[in-house]
């Protein structure tokens, strides 16, 4: 995976302001939910609501998995 660093700017009322090439690359639209993670090492993480439901269920499928054996 490709890391590309971009400037992001908070406007006075404290929105963060993605670059449109950020926007378009992942799919996200004006009035678009995302959910912001503040990770144990201080990162922030931005997930489409639709690749958290995605990690989710394979998770709980690797889960079942691993149940299923014992």
């Amino acid at each position: 995976m490709d890391i590309h660093p971009y400037n992001i700017h908070v406007d006075q009322r404290g929105r963060l302001v993605l670059p449109a090439v950020v926007r378009q690359r992942v799919g996200i639209e004006q009035g678009g939910t995302l959910i912001l993670t503040l990770q144990d090492d201080g990162m922030l993480r931005l997930t489409r609501p639709e690749e958290a439901v995605r990690r989710s269920r394979g998770l709980l499928h690797t889960l079942s998995t691993d149940d299923s054996t014992q």
